[in-house]
């Protein structure tokens, strides 16, 4: 954003976080956003290179192997409730910085 508008800007973006914070998603809206991750990872399930790379990258993190059906079912599984949990501690008051370019 331009120099004039960057308190402005970082007070919205605080804004938002506070939202995440505060306020469950509805289920509709959770609906989507599952629909949209779910979408995301089969066409990504498309490209082999990058499907091999992904599964490289877990088993070497975890140790196991997760097939698509598996993460997809963990997606539809994930409440609004649980995406509250998680945005209260990612984005708590005390955790957060503020880092502007000029």
């Amino acid at each position: 954003c331009d120099d004039e508008d960057v308190e402005r800007c970082r007070q919205l973006v605080l804004k938002q976080l506070a939202q995440l914070r505060e306020t469950p998603l509805s289920p509709a809206r959770l609906h989507a956003a599952q629909k949209q991750l779910v979408g995301q990872i089969l066409i990504a399930g498309d490209n082999f290179e990058s499907y091999a790379l992904a599964l490289g990258k877990t088993f070497a993190h975890t140790g196991k192997h997760r097939d698509v059906a598996e993460i997809i079912n963990q997606v539809h599984s994930v409440t609004s409730e649980d995406i509250l949990l998680a945005a209260q501690d990612i984005f708590a008051e005390e955790k957060l910085t503020t880092l502007i370019y000029k």
